[in-house]
């Protein structure tokens, strides 16, 4: 996958404000969308990493929501208890 750059992020920003799930992401999504405005201004390093995740996450979903976790089994020891396997 492509690093996404501050115009491309950007271009699809109104997407993203409308996609963010969290208040911190919406809030996030928000200020940026706000400061965006301005001809002048630039994302900072560290808001160009989110914003780009944030991007991503519009195209290709939550990667962490396609990692399954695995709970333990219980397992039954010979008193009868259980145990994690």
């Amino acid at each position: 996958m492509k690093e996404r750059c501050a115009e491309e992020c950007l271009f699809h920003w109104s997407a993203v404000v409308k996609a963010a799930s969290s208040g911190w992401e919406q809030q996030f999504a928000a200020e940026i969308a706000k400061k965006a405005e301005k001809p002048w201004w630039r994302p900072t390093a560290k808001q160009l990493v989110i914003m780009r995740r944030m991007t991503d996450a519009l195209f290709y979903g939550d990667a962490a929501s396609l990692i399954e976790v695995e709970r333990p089994v219980p397992v039954r020891t010979s008193k009868g208890g259980h145990r994690a396997a």
